[in-house]
């Protein structure tokens, strides 16, 4: 799944036009929060703390871990659908311009003081990642990870991390941690 396939999954939840500029809206949205990427906050994208059976708080003000993408959808719309964020409903509903619906978003109760300061379109290159399988890359476990470093004999490319035949190229805090421990195992000073 992608940040577009979970907004415009989101959008049809709602009945609500899944139009270019909509979803380039969401797309924007989910940038900004990071959820499931750049936190623990499994298949919430945009890291709603609306509680569903299974779901676990994963910060302080209470982001949510949801079970699976059916739940964050579920939850992410059923946040969207309360009156208390009907400025943001009304911009989807007319199809709105990106930035427009972005800052709906900032005014609201759910928040978003950068999304009142950038456009939505200096946002897109996040619309077609991939989402790590499962959780957040900080929720993920060892095991994944440690997958996604395997010397492979042909390059492939998950997300920002790109394996090659015996040679890691790695972007990110997470590949930094990776090969330190492998160094640290093998005796190598760090």
């Amino acid at each position: 799944m992608t940040p577009a396939d979970f907004a415009q999954a989101v959008l049809r939840r709602l009945g609500l036009p899944a139009s270019p500029n909509n979803v380039a809206a969401l797309v924007a949205f989910q940038a900004n929060e990071g959820g499931h990427m750049a936190n623990a906050a499994a298949y919430n994208p945009m890291n709603t703390t609306l509680d569903l059976p299974g779901s676990r708080s994963v910060t302080k003000i209470g982001v949510r871990a949801y079970v699976d993408w059916d739940q964050g959808i579920e939850a992410t719309a059923k946040t969207l659908a309360q009156k208390n964020m009907g400025a943001i409903t009304a911009a989807l509903a007319r199809n709105a311009s990106a930035d427009e619906t972005l800052r709906a978003i900032a005014k609201s109760p759910w928040g978003c003081t950068i999304c009142a300061n950038v456009s939505a379109a200096s946002l897109q290159y996040y619309a077609n990642k991939i989402f790590p399988v499962g959780k957040g890359m900080l929720d993920t476990g060892e095991g994944v990870i440690k997958e996604l470093f395997k010397p492979r004999s042909r390059v492939a490319q998950v997300g920002k991390i790109a394996v090659g035949a015996s040679v890691v190229v790695v972007l990110g805090f997470l590949g930094y941690r990776l090969l330190k421990r492998r160094r640290e195992a093998s005796g190598a000073a760090a």
